[in-house]
């Protein structure tokens, strides 16, 4: 073997003894990875429900992940929150393509940190491409629209976050299985890019059941679950089994914020037909002062014999009009500086609605065409419109844009994100 070979596979040995040694390390007790643990996710099953982010744990707000923290979700986002002592930092790592954590450059990590007594997002990306020299790339697009509070009682504190994508489609926005992980770790400690992460496989729904006999299975039958303030909700659960499991009742409520502002019912549970199906319809007329946001009914089932079983299932309370950008990133400037972009408009209430649109752009851009824009829908329904905006020459990043829908009754303004690399 020649002098060059052996230098190279030197370096290469020395180079790998560099990577390896941490993870030696922490075969021996020596040095402690705080994400190289397996985690324990007792339900791995986490349902659509949006919390006030405030910095205080309501009832039924939260949906607990471990002993001091909470995950979960809704289209595009995803909300976390623990109850953590000072010097700790609340850690989010998501392998994106469930391939590995050193592999791709799919993997993230979302991070709270306390500084100052105020909470700080910062949003970095794992770059494995290279096998041999991982390196954490800083994601500040994926910090702009992600948001944190936190409140401190003596050496403990109480934070609440949530990761917003920014409409750039890393986050679940249908029922999805992600491989991730959420700790608690010391805010000094980093971890080094060769490190690898044990991340659990993760279940991003909109209903689960638990502690169903054998035999029984249920799900949810619903073309919208969404509903404005003011207007009725129908959803309906649908179950299979059979009568000999001896199903007596079941007792339905809205947990949480909107739990005032929904019916509560306690229905004797149907039979099941030849088929072995049962259908059990919950309808309410949701409260005009109902706060937005995604809510979970809660079904509590009761048998002859045995424990009771437990039903839940997401539903929105919707604005009367959402605005959901078709084309969320820009990849080059045209010549002109001129982009043309299109956006739907949603109207979720009942009936039918005619309006105005506004659009309010960041300084220094200017909308051209759009801007005014009139709309009449009928109920539940929804249409795609198009504007013109001139940006600077230099607009790289990720930036807010509000659209305000003008009705008779009601004014909503809602903020989209469009990313220019």
């Amino acid at each position: 073997m020649g002098k060059t070979q052996q230098c190279h596979n030197s370096l290469l040995s020395v180079f790998s003894i560099e990577m390896m040694l941490p993870l030696l390390l922490a075969m021996s007790g020596v040095f402690q990875d705080p994400y190289s643990a397996p985690i324990d996710v007792p339900q791995p099953i986490r349902l659509e429900m949006t919390p006030v982010i405030d910095g205080k744990i309501d009832k039924d707000e939260w949906d607990a992940f471990s002993p001091q923290t909470y995950l979960q979700w809704e289209p595009g986002k995803l909300y976390l929150a623990a109850q953590m002592p000072a010097g700790k930092d609340l850690v989010l790592s998501i392998d994106g393509k469930g391939d590995g954590w050193l592999v791709g450059r799919d993997n993230l990590e979302f991070r709270v940190s306390i500084k100052d007594a105020k909470p700080v997002v910062s949003v970095r990306e794992l770059d494995a491409t290279v096998v041999r020299a991982p390196i954490w790339r800083d994601r500040h697009d994926l910090e702009t629209a992600s948001t944190a509070a936190a409140t401190t009682s003596g050496d403990q504190i109480i934070v609440e976050a949530v990761f917003d994508d920014a409409g750039l489609d890393i986050l679940p926005r249908t029922p999805k299985t992600v491989m991730m992980r959420l700790d608690v770790v010391d805010a000094a400690a980093d971890s080094a890019p060769y490190l690898p992460r044990s991340c659990a496989a993760i279940r991003f729904d909109e209903h689960r059941a638990t502690a169903l006999p054998r035999g029984m299975d249920s799900g949810i039958e619903a073309r919208i679950r969404s509903v404005v303030p003011g207007d009725s909700l129908a959803l309906r659960m649908d179950f299979h089994g059979s009568n000999a499991l001896g199903t007596k009742s079941i007792d339905l409520r809205t947990l949480g914020e909107a739990e005032d502002s929904a019916n509560r019912l306690s229905l004797v549970f149907p039979s099941f037909d030849k088929k072995g199906r049962a259908f059990v319809d919950y309808r309410s007329k949701i409260d005009p002062s109902a706060g937005i946001g995604y809510r979970i009914i809660r079904g509590t089932l009761t048998f002859r014999d045995g424990a009771p079983g437990v039903v839940e299932a997401s539903y929105r309370i919707a604005p009367e009009i959402d605005f959901t950008m078709l084309r969320a990133n820009i990849d080059r400037l045209p010549e002109d500086n001129i982009l043309r972009l299109d956006y739907e408009l949603q109207l979720y209430t009942l009936h039918s609605k005619d309006g105005v649109i506004s659009i309010a752009v960041p300084g220094g851009w200017q909308v051209i065409k759009g801007d005014g824009a009139k709309f009449n829908l009928l109920g539940q329904t929804a249409e795609e419109h198009r504007f013109e905006v001139r940006v600077p020459a230099d607009a790289h990043g990720t930036f807010p844009i509000k659209f305000t829908g003008q009705t008779k009754d009601r004014t909503t303004s809602q903020t989209c994100y469009l990313t220019i690399r």
